[in-house]
Formats: structure tokens, C-alpha cells, sequence
């Protein structure tokens, strides 16, 4: 994509909708290539900066010739429309657009923060004053959406942006439409499986309405706190058959004000949600009990609160990992503690290992030597699972099903890991775009952390080959 921002092309500009750029034609010339931030088939978006005033920008390119061979040349002109038509800080903001023979170009806010989805597979799940905030901001704008008739119908974390300070950035309005006083509904067939609501699968007459997108708001928040999706099925058809039924269950932990918000938008009918014009309307969703403490004229001069996952069982010391005691000491009595440095008797070791371990030893490389192991709950979101945590001095650190023998996974050591403890039990990996929340059975958290940071000394003294 560099090379087509820097391609010669005949610049066209269509207009300009807001004052942040000066009156005049722009072309590529006038900026700078930072990076590609992401590609699709048909459009990639860059960062770039504006010659002479360093300003930042986000520049969507899209292919002529895919749009018309996708007929989507509607969509992208809608799409531009639609933005430009709207004017509110939580919503991406259009500042030019002009083309070549073979691109368009469409200079956008620049999401300095990424995507919300990024933070959520990171931390597993949002706290609930970050869910809150979050989800406060989305009904926010929406709100004002509405009461400009444009509709979204494709509201889902990875359409909820970041700017400098944390607040949302509302994107993508290629699936968005307008309607009237006179019909509140549209047609077309749009969105994302997991958000999509079910009066646009219905058995008769299928459409989007405001109040689809207030279904979705539920289903963010859900993701948000659980850090999974209320309707979750093998293909976008099996979550179809789900949504239409209304099929979903709150896990243990689940908040219950959080809870009775959601069960007020999760609702077939769309004329009986939260927020719907015959319940009285988004006003009457913002006096929920959710937002109790929710200053909705100065969310956008508010400070967003830091972001962390939402880890309820994890909140006490006092806790334990049920009553599995007996399996726990089972495998204490296996354990080996080899030692934190290469030494004479490696061999030995390792012959040792192997037949000890042998449902766990096949699941490592043949020479690396367990220097610490035990069990513990892994958390992510509401999810807590059981596993059996392996410190090789490879380095690596693998998690197993203690009941299966069946290897689950590996938290890597590739571009960096940092451990910190939380608490007896309760420490916590952080590797680059996420992290493990771990809780140990034998509250032994401070010598976990102390194995893996003597591991990582050990690998950075390790001779070079």
C-alpha cells in the first residue's frame, strides 16, 4: 500500500466537512506514509501525516476496480455520505476524500488507541466500571445517531475504536442506512453473526430498526464482562438458529445489575426492548440503574478509567480452587523440581523425568528439564479452568488438562514476558498482546514468580550458539 499512496494520480476533492483542513484540492502529496495499520480485499488503511503540519491522519484506500467487481460502489458512496452527515465526538470524523484513476482516498480520524477488541483479547473480559463506561459512551452515541434516523447495524467491538484519550471512536458505516418518520426500517440483509438481532431472521417480512442496534449493545456488554459471545454456535448458521430462539445463559459471577440490563435488551420483540419507542425511548434505557452515576453531557471531558479484566473469583485471597484436593496432591507427589541451572547430571535427570512423567514428558522437546510445575486455575473472563502448569528451563511454559494429559496450549516467550505477583495465590504473565491470569493451588504465587524470573536469567547468561 505505500506504493499506491505514492503512485502519480489525478487528484479530486469532493469536499471538506469539517475546518480542521484547509479549503483547497488534496492529493497524496500532501502526506506522508507512517504505516499500514490494516488491509481487507478491497481496502487497506494507513497512518499518515499531513505535509507541514505533522497532523495525523488514518487514509482509507480502496480499489476501484474490486468495488465494481464486488458492486459495492453504493456501499462506499453511502458510507462517505452517511459520515459526513454526522458530527459528534465519539463518532469517526471524514476531513477529505479525493481519487486516483485506480483508488479512492478517504482521510479519516486517526484511532490513536486501536481497537476495543484488541484490550478485550488482552485482558480476557473488562472490569465493570470499564465495561460500564464504555458501553455508557456507545449508548451515548447512538442515541445521537438516532436522532439523526442513521441507523449502524453493524455495532461490534471491533467497530469501537480508541482516540488519544481513551474515549470511543465509533467506525465502519459501510453497512449503515438512514430511515424516515415515515418508515423506520430497513431491508437489506447486513451484519455481523454474533450481533445480529432476530428480527432480521425472521420467518416473514426481514428488517434492521433502532432498535437492532440496542441488541447489539447487549451483546457488547455481555462480551465485555464474560469475554465470551452470548450466541456462540460451529457457523454463522448454527448462531442464527440460536439467536432466533433467544437461546443464552449468564455464567456464575455474572453481575446481576449488568445482568437485568442486558435481559432488558435481549428480547425477540424489538418493540419491547430497553430503549425502543414504545418503552419510552434511549432516554428511558439511560435512567437504567447501570448508569446511576453516568454524567451523559460530560462522558467526552470524563477520564476513562484504566482498563483490567473483570476476574470475580479471583477478588479474595480466601478462595480455592473447589475441592479437588486429592487430584492436587497427586500430582505434588509426581513432581519434580529440577534444578534452576544446567549442571552435571542433566542426563540423569531427564531419564529420571521421562519415566516419571511420562504422559507429560511427551509433551515436551527432548531435552528441556521441568524446573517447576503445579496446579492451577487459569482465568479469562468468567471462564476458570484447571490446569497443570509446566516451567521447563527450555524456556517454556506450558499448560495441560490434568485430567486428560492432553496439552491445552503455551504461553510464549517471544518478544518479551514479565510476571508479576498479585497476591498468595493470584500472579499474572504478560506477554505482548496479552495476558494470563493465573491462581495457584498451593498459594505458592511468590515461587512461581521467582522459578520464571529465574528461568529468564538464566536464558539471557546462557553461552550464544
Amino acid at each position: 500500500m505505500a506504493n499506491i499512496f505514492n503512485e502519480p494520480y489525478c487528484a479530486i476533492y469532493n469536499k471538506v466537512p469539517h475546518k480542521e483542513v484547509k479549503p483547497g484540492k488534496k492529493q497524496v502529496a500532501d502526506f506522508h506514509y507512517v504505516k499500514t495499520i490494516g488491509e481487507g480485499s478491497f481496502a487497506a488503511v494507513l497512518k499518515v501525516s499531513e505535509k507541514g503540519s505533522d497532523r495525523e491522519f488514518a487514509m482509507k484506500i480502496l480499489e476501484k476496480r474490486q468495488i465494481q467487481k464486488e458492486n459495492m460502489t453504493a456501499r462506499v458512496m453511502r458510507e462517505r455520505d452517511i459520515i459526513c452527515s454526522l458530527d459528534h465526538t465519539f463518532i469517526i470524523r471524514l476531513y477529505c476524500t479525493f481519487q486516483s484513476e485506480t483508488h479512492l482516498f478517504f482521510c479519516l480520524t486517526l484511532a490513536e488507541n486501536g481497537c476495543i477488541l484488541d484490550y478485550l483479547l488482552k485482558y480476557g473480559s473488562f472490569s465493570l466500571p470499564v465495561s460500564m463506561f464504555y458501553i455508557a459512551e456507545l449508548v451515548h452515541v447512538i442515541d445521537y445517531m438516532h436522532s439523526k434516523n442513521v441507523l449502524h447495524r453493524d455495532i461490534k467491538p471491533e467497530n469501537i475504536l480508541l482516540d488519544s484519550r481513551m474515549h470511543i471512536l465509533l467506525t465502519d458505516f459501510g453497512t449503515a442506512g438512514t430511515v424516515t418518520a415515515e418508515n423506520q426500517r430497513r431491508k437489506s440483509f447486513v451484519g455481523t453473526a454474533q450481533y445480529v438481532a432476530p428480527e432480521l431472521l425472521g420467518e416473514g417480512e426481514k428488517y434492521t430498526c433502532k432498535e437492532s442496534d440496542l441488541w447489539a449493545v447487549g451483546c457488547v456488554l455481555y462480551q465485555f464482562i464474560s469475554g465470551k459471545f452470548p450466541f456462540r454456535g460451529s457457523n454463522d448458521w448454527a448462531i442464527f438458529q440460536i439467536v432466533k430462539k433467544c437461546e443464552y445463559k449468564f455464567e456464575e459471577g455474572f453481575p446481576e445489575l449488568e445482568k437485568d440490563f442486558i435481559k432488558k435488551l435481549l428480547i425477540l420483540d424489538p418493540t419491547q426492548r430497553l430503549g425502543s419507542q414504545q418503552t419510552g425511548g434511549i432516554g428511558e434505557l439511560k435512567k437504567h440503574d447501570l448508569f446511576t452515576n453516568v454524567d451523559w453531557e460530560g462522558l467526552s471531558e470524563s477520564t476513562p478509567p484504566k482498563i483490567g479484566p473483570y476476574l470475580p473469583l479471583s477478588d479474595s485471597e480466601n478462595g480455592s480452587l473447589t475441592d479437588e484436593s486429592v487430584e492436587i496432591e497427586e500430582f505434588d507427589k509426581l513432581s519434580i523440581t529440577a534444578p534452576k541451572k544446567l549442571i552435571d547430571n542433566r542426563q540423569s535427570l531427564l531419564s529420571q523425568q521421562a519415566q516419571s512423567h511420562p504422559d507429560i514428558n511427551k509433551h515436551l522437546n527432548g531435552n528441556e528439564l521441568i524446573v517447576k510445575d503445579g496446579i492451577i486455575n487459569k482465568r479469562r473472563g468468567l471462564s476458570r479452568k484447571k490446569r497443570h502448569l509446566i516451567l521447563t528451563d527450555y524456556p517454556s511454559l506450558y499448560y495441560i488438562d490434568p485430567a486428560s494429559k492432553i496439552l491445552k496450549g503455551e504461553i510464549p516467550w517471544e518478544g518479551g514476558l514479565e510476571v508479576r505477583q498479585k497476591g498468595k495465590k493470584h500472579f499474572q504473565v504478560h506477554v505482548p498482546n496479552r495476558v494470563y491470569y493465573l491462581e495457584s493451588a498451593s498459594a505458592d504465587a511468590s515461587e512461581w514468580c521467582k522459578s520464571i524470573q529465574d528461568v529468564k536469567t538464566m536464558v539471557q547468561e546462557r553461552p550464544k550458539t
